[in-house]
């Protein structure tokens, strides 16, 4: 009996990877909460913050580990003890009509995850879609926030979609706070 239980763990471990693996955490494209951004091969250090914002914790990616088809660069804003903080997705730039037509598929799939949206601002051929919880957003797993947009890129009717999920964004400001205010 003591044998088929040590065969039943051993095969759970071979299975899952491990006794250390992680479940998916289930978060926008499958970037970890915990798993720094240069451990995806894809992912770089942003050299140029001031361009992102993300004041020297930024990281570009150029895929994802589940990766959106309309989405082809991805950002990060990883903090050190505390984790990802926020993930951004940007797309190529389109022609206006068919970004519209994207940014309403877009929605829609969001709104499959985590409920319609709880506001919409801008004007309505520049729409954007925003998920908060000073709206009523109760978040899903890490999430906590999300804006989905069409962005003016250039002259003309070009406009790229963007959508920013914020993850744990509060706890990092924190501690880049604390950071800047022991600087001094």
């Amino acid at each position: 009996m003591k044998q088929a239980a040590i065969v039943l763990v051993l095969s759970g471990i071979c299975m899952t990877g491990g006794p250390g693996t992680w479940a998916d955490s289930g978060n926008p494209f499958g970037f970890e909460t915990n798993t720094h951004p240069l451990k995806y091969e894809y992912c770089k250090e942003d050299k140029d913050p001031k361009h992102s914002g993300l004041r020297n914790h930024g990281y570009q990616c150029s895929s994802a580990p589940r990766p959106h088809p309309d989405f082809q660069n991805y950002a990060l804003e990883f903090v050190e003890d505390v984790g990802l903080c926020r993930i951004f997705a940007t797309s190529n730039v389109f022609v206006w009509g068919k970004n519209l037509l994207e940014l309403e598929e877009v929605k829609k799939q969001i709104a499959e995850k985590y409920g319609p949206p709880t506001s919409k601002s801008g004007q309505d051929y520049e729409p954007i879609y925003h998920w908060s919880s000073e709206e009523g957003f109760n978040g899903l797993g890490d999430v906590k926030a999300i804006r989905l947009s069409a962005n003016r890129s250039g002259s003309g009717n070009r406009l790229e979609l963007f959508v920013k999920f914020a993850l744990r964004a509060s706890q990092c400001q924190k501690v880049l706070d604390d950071k800047a205010k022991s600087a001094f």
